[in-house]
């Protein structure tokens, strides 16, 4: 599902927040599943990266993005 979001409008909606929703969150998910599978400590390393990225990111601007995806739905 998050694979199909649409990396333009969620850069709309906050900026940079879709290029980093796919390039750090979904990839770090995508990776730490198949890491598990094969058993890649690599793949899981490079899983434990991007999310502390993503974590890193998404955290300092929480606030921010919660309030313009509130301007974009129109809730108040």
């Amino acid at each position: 599902m998050g694979k199909a979001a649409d990396t333009d409008v969620l850069n709309n909606v906050f900026p940079g927040l879709g290029d980093r929703f796919k390039g750090e969150f979904i990839e770090a998910m995508s990776l730490f599943v198949h890491g598990c599978e094969t058993q890649s400590d690599e793949e899981l390393r490079q899983s434990k990266h991007l999310n502390d990225d993503w974590a890193d990111w998404y955290g300092a601007h929480r606030k921010a993005i919660e309030d313009a995806a509130n301007s974009a739905i129109g809730a108040q």
